[in-house]
């Protein structure tokens, strides 16, 4: 039987965590860069589990793949011109579910690279706030028949531009197309991602405003004000570990130590913070999002 990781003797999951190797996200470049996309989507999911974030995940990939040298060290199969559907591809078998048509509450504008943008939107999907992807010169197509941005998209209150390798006139004209479009305003958080964080002076110096500007994943995330950290507290998370491995409220608040009705509160507190409607769906978000 092949192996998914070694491509010889069949290994789990498992038995490879258990195993001494090296950091799981420079493990998950390497195969990636190496054309073992399922090895790399396998050490993504452990890397999840060792409780690395998506924005951690896909920065370590945007760095290696996009933003290095290395990449001229890869196989021909792997050069710029297959980039993007491979990244795209890892970024979708990653996502747990399609948001189908839900409307849209970030919009993910891409300038170069669809791989980064497929990152981003899964970054976003996971924190339940479902995105779109559009070209940014194609957005201003869209406009330009006079129907305004806030009526096409009522509901979006992120938007993230992946700038690429822009210099500081680009992420200029970026800031410039964008308030141009009507987007500069209080309802929306903007960001735009650049590779070079030297560049962000030059745009300041030619006088971008009212843009974030970001050079990586995880800033873009904390700029929008969306964090990756779980919102629970000790109580709140011991609460909910208990209740996912099927203990009842009761059974949780005598190995807490605690009164039903202190479990019931704690069970109210998660439920606002994740947004649920009753206790299983309490659970089933944190776990789904790598909080428990």
């Amino acid at each position: 039987m092949t192996s998914l990781l070694s491509g010889q003797t069949a290994v789990s999951p498992r038995s490879w965590r258990d195993t001494e190797q090296p950091d799981p996200l420079r493990f998950v470049l390497a195969n990636f860069l190496q054309g073992k996309e399922r090895a790399a989507e396998i050490g993504a999911r452990l890397a999840l589990e060792e409780k690395h974030s998506l924005a951690d995940i896909y920065e370590a990939l945007r760095l290696g793949v996009y933003c290095s040298d290395r990449i001229e060290e890869a196989p021909p199969a792997l050069r710029y011109d297959d980039l993007d559907d491979r990244v795209t591809r890892l970024a979708t078998r990653l996502c747990a579910a399609s948001q189908g048509l839900r409307e849209p509450q970030a919009l993910i504008l891409s300038t170069q690279r669809r791989g980064v943008s497929a990152c981003l939107r899964h970054i976003f999907s996971a924190q339940e706030i479902p995105a779109r992807i559009i070209e940014l010169h194609q957005l201003a197509g869209m406009l330009a028949g006079g129907i305004s941005f806030a009526r096409r998209f009522p509901a979006v209150g992120y938007v993230v531009v992946d700038g690429a390798r822009a210099s500081g006139l680009d992420l200029f004209q970026h800031g410039a197309l964008l308030s141009f479009l009507r987007l500069v305003n209080d309802r929306i958080n903007l960001v735009i991602l650049g590779d070079d964080a030297s560049a962000f002076e030059d745009a300041r110096r030619r006088g971008i405003v009212d843009v974030a500007l970001a050079a990586s994943l995880p800033a873009v995330m904390q700029v929008a004000g969306v964090s990756p950290q779980s919102p629970l507290t000790p109580r709140e998370h011991a609460v909910l570990e208990l209740i996912s491995q099927g203990a009842t409220n009761q059974q949780t608040a005598a190995g807490l130590g605690i009164s039903l009705a202190t479990v019931k509160t704690y069970l109210e507190r998660a439920q606002v913070k994740l947004k649920s409607i009753d206790r299983a769906s309490t659970v089933a978000t944190a776990l789904r999002r790598g909080w428990l």
